[in-house]
């Protein structure tokens, strides 16, 4: 062996041959004994140990001599050993040195792992204690971590704004108290009908050309019917009026003759006054649809032909909104009412409006609703079927979107509905991802999904969304709508106006409501106008300041605005004294004023505000959109533009503790992939995941996660 390597290799010493063939040292095991006998064995690989045992016996005889035994150099030949004698005597004389070195590198192999050992046994009380901490201390670092900046918005009906933290309590929320004035579907106040009836019939009982029109009235002294007596020696027409009223653009419908004579010889006209121009005419139990393209007083009397003889004929003249099907005949009631707030709902919810139906079946269809608010559609439609979901939706500009992938046509729709006479606003699933921009005039007040009769579907998919502004963003499940009810104090009584502090608790009452009675006005013919007057008005005002019941527009009068310019049928102020005008051609008496009017509701600024204390109502932050609005008038909202909190706490603790517990995303859209059963933060929350996510998939609660504690999390990192 010794020959073969000298001839057929490279040149060199034996012991460069020795050291090329031994390589890197390995592993070893140290065994030692100690002083009971028990064997004890370490190594320099961080390898498991075999077992320590005792090897210690009975104390034996003594044995005989024996023979004399080996070299260890012989010993090492016969073990395999192929160097020189003189080689192996000299690594025997390096022994001592090697052996202590390997004693020492095994003892503190040792101590390592016993502070190894120190330390997981730590680590594994800390389990115990550190989820309930580190929650503790991730919520107070969020809730305390200081602003970069804070941000307001509004005043606006709905305020919206993004936030970067949810469960973040708001630094300001301010509500400007308005009052409720009942404009039964108009823009502006209108002089006719506050309540379904919009026609004000002010004729008195009178016989003309041989008939007797008598007028019946209620207790209150509402007019309920007008009955016709008699035989009539010439044409009744234009000479007896009962009543004349200037309505908006629109679609109406008229009736009110209930029973009598002939019909053809006798009708309800409707004219146009201005252009002395027929609408329709009302015969026996008509209920007849007409349509004004622009604002027009329009004029209701009684047609009887001569000769014609009438017994208790009844007339019930009533004019109503097309949309109000009800035919059912109302006396005139008091005009666009005023009322004020005993307590306010401040509502807060995220992106999507679209609030989230309840899954049933209508008409043989199935609307199966999903977590994330997607919608799907089963069976045959027997007939229309219209799912129903009652909601408050402000004036103002939307964007409705259906998200949809599958396309049935016009047979499906989504729809917005009010119940004040707005007109209906929708869209059709007739085009992938249908949706258009809808501008609300008045509140709504129901969302609609309404499907065609004999439409057949197969889990046809959509996802409606309703969002502010005029243009449409990435679907997001409805959150629910969180209402935050605040109860006024009794000593506030009702409130028409002020301002609500509701995060300090501060309800500021600047206006009050007064009724002026009819009797207390008198006539100023030289103004062509009625005037009263009454204290608590703040004098240098404009007096009132909203239009009573039977007003087009309110109209001060100062230094700048003739009593010309005040158009007819306006109330207005004096601007310097605690008085107010009804400026009217309509009567001229205080008899007919009384009889014609009645009471006013006048709604005036107070001298002195009143500051009243409530109990302050925290309302925090959703992550992501928040859309915050009041009943009761415009919001204000002050916020805290915070760090990302998680981010934040990273820093204070250090990026390397946040990364080892679970991911953070920064909104609901997963930016990588995540299997079932690891863990994930969005914003300040902690979510387990229960069903696979793919980067770009939407991170929806309850249904591919759900909301956990860290304490599952540092089990599993202290598992490994």
């Amino acid at each position: 062996m010794d020959e073969f390597w000298l001839e057929d290799s490279p040149q060199g010493s034996f012991e460069a041959f020795n050291d090329f063939m031994r390589g890197e040292p390995g592993p070893y095991f140290t065994p030692r004994v100690d002083a009971n006998g028990n064997l004890i064995w370490t190594n320099n690989g961080d390898l498991p140990n075999p077992k320590t045992v005792n090897i210690k016996g009975p104390k034996g005889n003594t044995g005989n001599n024996g023979q004399d035994g080996k070299s260890a150099y012989q010993a090492a030949v016969e073990g395999g050993y192929r160097g020189s004698e003189g080689s192996f005597n000299d690594y025997m004389a390096n022994f001592p040195a090697m052996a202590s070195a390997a004693q020492t590198a095994a003892s503190q192999a040792s101590t390592a792992a016993g502070q190894a050992a120190a330390s997981a046994a730590h680590a594994e009380e800390l389990v115990d204690t550190l989820p309930d901490d580190y929650e503790d201390l991730l919520q107070d670092t969020a809730k305390t971590i200081q602003a970069v900046e804070t941000k307001t918005v509004g005043p606006a009906a709905i305020a919206t704004f993004d936030a970067s933290a949810a469960d973040m309590p708001l630094k300001g929320l301010t509500v400007d108290i308005e009052p409720v004035q009942d404009l039964h579907g108009y823009d502006h106040p209108w002089p006719a009908g506050g309540g379904k009836n919009l026609l004000p019939v002010t004729v008195e009982s009178k016989t003309v050309n041989g008939v007797t029109f008598t007028v019946e009235k209620d207790d209150s002294g509402n007019i309920t019917s007008i009955k016709a007596s008699g035989t009539a020696t010439a044409n009744i027409s234009s000479a007896i009026k009962f009543a004349s009223v200037l309505l908006p653009a629109g679609t109406y419908k008229a009736n009110g003759l209930d029973d009598g004579g002939p019909a053809p010889n006798y009708r309800l006209s409707v004219y146009n006054q201005g252009a002395s121009q027929l609408i329709t005419n009302i015969y026996q139990g008509a209920d007849n649809e007409f349509t004004l393209s622009e604002a027009t007083t329009v004029i209701v009397y009684p047609v009887i032909l001569k000769d014609t003889t009438v017994s208790n004929v009844v007339y019930k003249p009533m004019i109503r909104l097309a949309t109000e099907a009800d035919a059912t005949f109302e006396p005139y009631s008091n005009i666009c009412p005023i009322s004020g707030w005993t307590g306010a709902n401040v509502s807060r919810t995220g992106k999507n409006l679209w609030k989230q139906f309840d899954s049933r079946t209508i008409n043989g269809v199935t609307l199966t609703v999903d977590d994330d608010g997607g919608c799907s559609l089963t069976g045959t439609a027997t007939a229309n079927a219209t799912f129903v979901m009652p909601v408050t939706i402000l004036s103002g500009s939307y964007y409705l979107s259906a998200h949809n992938s599958d396309i049935v046509g016009a047979s499906v729709r989504l729809m917005l509905v009010s119940n004040t006479g707005g007109a209906d606003k929708q869209i059709y699933l007739s085009v992938a991802n249908a949706a258009a921009p809808i501008t609300l005039d008045t509140e709504y007040n129901q969302l609609r999904i309404r499907v065609n009769a004999g439409v057949a579907f197969t889990s046809t998919k959509f996802y409606p969304q309703l969002e502010l502004g005029s243009t449409g963003t990435a679907y997001e499940p409805f959150v629910a709508n969180d209402i935050y009810p605040i109860t006024f104090p009794t000593e506030a009584g009702t409130v028409y106006g002020g301002t609500l502090d509701v995060v300090n608790g501060v309800l500021k009452v600047t206006h009050a409501i007064t009724t002026v009675s009819a009797k207390t006005w008198r006539y100023e013919s030289n103004y062509t106008r009625f005037s009263a007057g009454f204290a608590g008005m703040v004098s240098g005002k404009y007096g009132v300041r909203t239009v009573p019941f039977m007003c087009s527009a309110f109209q001060p009068i100062d230094d700048g605005r003739s009593l010309a310019s005040v158009p007819n049928n306006s109330i207005y102020g004096a601007g310097t004294s605690a008085t107010v005008f009804i400026k009217t051609d309509t009567v001229s008496t205080v008899e007919d004023f009384i009889s014609t009017y009645g009471d006013v509701q006048i709604l005036y600024e107070l001298a002195s505000p009143i500051n009243i204390t409530i109990s302050p109502t925290e309302i925090t932050t959703l992550f992501g959109t928040n859309n915050i609005w009041a009943d009761c008038g415009d919001v204000t909202v002050t916020y805290g533009a915070y760090l990302e909190t998680v981010k934040a706490y990273a820093d204070k603790v250090g990026d390397s503790i946040l990364s080892a517990i679970a991911p953070l995303e920064m909104n609901y859209t997963a930016s990588r992939a995540y299997t079932v059963g690891s863990f994930l933060f969005v914003g300040t929350k902690f979510y387990k995941v229960t069903a696979a996510i793919a980067s770009g998939d939407t991170i929806t609660p309850d249904t591919n996660v759900t909301q956990t504690t860290v304490a599952e999390q540092l089990m599993t990192l202290a598992g490994n």
